[in-house]
């Protein structure tokens, strides 16, 4: 299967994914991989992937993916079973343009009808891909350019390089041809196509695995880690701050710390309050301080206080209290705080009234204390389960992984080898092949499988 890949210049995140997981670039694990890496310049290996880039696709099949870095490649389309057509537009074949090959997986998906208005056979286009001397660079072979590499699934071995040149190019196709069928035909590559269809399955599962002991160890953390001490002296604090928020009149403060309380406790206490209630603490609090104001003034009062003090009694004192008659002049002080105490005593009842609708503070701390344990019990033996199956998920993989590098397994790299010296091709040694042998090491390979879990694989 041939894939295309767009690659910016600074883009080496794409490089290393290629390099130590090749399944992330190309969507899964393959049996294989076959890199092309041509230059702008080097025509003789445009042809020749010109000529059999279709049936290179066909050749490796749905289990060798192979990649076609490259400046420009010139494909000639093939149209499969085309439909009928009224008439024939025109007779002579047509170049359809610079393409970039980001926007394909697949050579037969350049033909879709309208994408490139009508396509006949023979038609061409410029595929457009970047990246060679980056990815040459990177693995080491930028002085065999244009050149072809081969490894397998898992490497635990250096990879093969093949030059591209003029005397190997007529050899390399039916070489390819040979390798890919002689891969095919052996018995057990079935039980690679197997285990690497188990490992993209084992690497899902352990992906969503690993999402929800990361959603547990969330929940966990939302827990306060706190004494009992602690715990019953945070939502004293709660109560104390509720109780002042009272009797200062200040609605939005006693809601503040109602939610505050709900929130850390389990939301068992009562949510708000209602607003005739609210109206009513605001209007205690309110009012009790304009008049502890006027008790701190000058008496007899001047005649701007004065009015102002006829008017919060008759607005607000005689709604507050209204089974007390109150007369609407105060003449001194004493009979100031008179009205004052009347009013602080409504507002104690009101009080008293609002907290009763709170559960016990000494019930609440010991029901709180305890449902933190019993959460943090739960939420850890879920985390203990999680660990569990994950380590032998892990197990599962693992064992398939040892097989796929096994000697036991097909490779592909060693089928390539033993072909290219039937076929007279000349094997290159890679300057980078320690380094990058080192990365595709099968253990690497498999701690990026099991992804960001935070336990050891």
């Amino acid at each position: 299967m041939g894939y295309y890949v767009t690659l910016k210049e600074d883009d080496r995140r794409l490089i290393e994914k290629l390099r130590s997981d090749p399944s992330e670039v190309f969507g899964r694990p393959y049996a294989g991989y076959l890199l092309f890496l041509i230059g702008g310049t080097d025509d003789s290996a445009v042809e020749w992937l010109k000529k059999h880039l279709v049936s290179l696709d066909s050749l490796t099949g749905a289990h060798i993916a192979f990649a076609v870095f490259a400046a420009k490649v010139p494909v000639q389309l093939e149209v499969h079973d085309p439909a009928p057509q009224p008439f024939k537009p025109r007779n002579v074949t047509k170049f359809l343009g610079d393409i970039p090959l980001s926007d394909v997986r697949r050579i037969d998906s350049y033909i879709q009808a309208g994408k490139h208005g009508f396509v006949l056979e023979g038609d061409s286009l410029n595929a457009m891909t970047y990246g060679t001397d980056t990815v040459a660079r990177s693995f080491g072979v930028l002085q065999h350019l244009p050149c072809l590499l081969a490894f397998d699934a898992f490497a635990s071995t250096d990879f093969v390089v093949i030059e591209m040149d003029d005397d190997q190019l007529p050899n390399l196709f039916p070489m390819l041809r040979i390798a890919m069928g002689k891969l095919n035909k052996d018995p057990k590559f079935a039980k690679v196509v197997q285990s690497l269809e188990l490992l993209g399955n084992i690497k899902q599962r352990l992906a969503d695995i690993s999402n929800k002991i990361r959603e547990r160890q969330y929940e966990l953390s939302l827990l306060p880690v706190e004494t009992d001490e602690q715990i019953a002296d945070k939502i004293n604090d709660f109560y104390e701050k509720i109780f002042a928020g009272l009797r200062s009149g200040s609605h939005r403060e006693v809601r503040r710390q109602l939610t505050g309380l709900r929130k850390y406790v389990g939301e068992i206490v009562i949510d708000d309050l209602d607003e005739s209630t609210g109206q009513k603490v605001v209007g205690f609090g309110k009012t009790i301080a304009v008049l502890n104001e006027f008790g701190n003034k000058r008496w007899p009062l001047g005649p701007a206080d004065d009015d102002l003090c006829r008017k919060t009694i008759a607005n607000h004192v005689t709604r507050l209290l209204p089974t007390i008659s109150v007369p609407p002049v105060v003449a001194d002080p004493e009979r100031l705080q008179t009205i004052k105490g009347l009013l602080i005593n409504e507002q104690s009842a009101l009080i008293d009234q609002i907290m009763s609708a709170f559960p016990d503070k000494a019930e609440l701390i010991a029901y709180t204390i305890h449902a933190f344990a019993v959460r943090r019990s739960r939420i850890g033996k879920k985390l203990d389960r999680l660990r569990d199956e994950l380590g032998q998920v892990r197990e599962k993989g693992k064992q398939q992984l040892e097989w796929c590098i096994s000697e036991e397994s097909p490779s592909l790299s060693r089928i390539i080898k033993r072909e290219s010296q039937k076929h007279k091709i000349k094997l290159m040694a890679a300057s980078g092949a320690t380094y990058a042998g080192r990365l595709l090491d099968p253990q690497k390979i498999f701690k990026i499988i099991a992804g960001a879990t935070g336990f050891a694989v």
